[in-house]
């Protein structure tokens, strides 16, 4: 058996919808003007469509997980166990 050092891991990505940032940016002190406009800016770029048209060509990539915010908008199940959101 390898040892846990010499064991090759596969590196993967995960890909989430964004998860309130206006509140992120108030709880860090960030609530400027410029900085608000941008982050709703950024927000409006994350729409299903856009999401869909992302997912469509990784879909079946291995090293790509998906989030449950993103499985809701491609409609791929959803596990009701912890964990086994991959």
């Amino acid at each position: 058996m390898k040892n846990v050092n010499e064991r090759q891991v596969s590196p993967h990505f995960t890909l989430n919808k964004m998860n309130k940032p206006g509140n992120r940016l108030a709880i860090n002190g960030v609530n400027d003007p410029i900085t608000i406009l941008k982050a709703k800016q950024l927000m409006a770029m994350y729409s299903d469509a856009w999401i869909r048209e992302l997912y469509m060509p990784y879909k079946d990539h291995p090293q790509i997980k998906w989030k449950e915010s993103i499985k809701k908008v491609v409609g791929l199940e959803i596990p009701l166990e912890k964990g086994l959101d991959v």
